[in-house]
């Protein structure tokens, strides 16, 4: 039991879930007149499935959460998204497209688009493996990885 080697391989290549919740900021989103001239308030939260996480935890073996925060900062910051679908897409292959990450879970929420509602919503959940079976794995993640300035 005094053995220093005892459970250190306990947590070596573990999948770990990270996420961002409730990330809130301005978009340009929504098909209607006064959504395009506009920003609106958004909500995003992400939770994402990263494979072969080594104990000890550090730098080079985890995800950093700025990689998510910026990458819907991003995505906001190319333009204009007509349909909330696009924008849960958008991310879903963003975060897919980040190192070991697997499987990804996106929601978005307008949260002023009806005075007597929290918010209005999409929400999505999509694995690396789910793009490959598509055919969108190579074009849509390399797509946003060049675009939206991620490893």
């Amino acid at each position: 039991m005094n053995n220093p080697q005892h459970g250190a391989g306990l947590h070596a290549g573990r999948a770990v879930t990270l996420f961002l919740e409730d990330f809130v900021t301005s978009a340009k989103i929504g098909i209607y007149q006064a959504e395009r001239i506009r920003e609106q308030r958004v909500r995003i939260s992400i939770s994402v499935r990263v494979e072969n996480c080594i104990y000890p935890y550090a730098a080079n073996n985890v995800l950093d959460y700025n990689a998510l925060r910026d990458g819907v900062r991003a995505i906001i910051a190319a333009g204009h998204i007509e349909y909330q679908e696009t924008f849960c897409d958008h991310i879903l292959s963003m975060c897919l497209a980040l190192p070991r990450v697997s499987r990804a879970r996106v929601r978005v929420a307008k949260l002023d688009a009806f005075p007597d509602c929290a918010a209005v919503g999409c929400e999505m959940e999509r694995s690396k493996l789910e793009m490959e079976m598509l055919g969108l794995a190579p074009r849509e993640m390399a797509l946003h990885t060049e675009n939206f300035g991620l490893p």
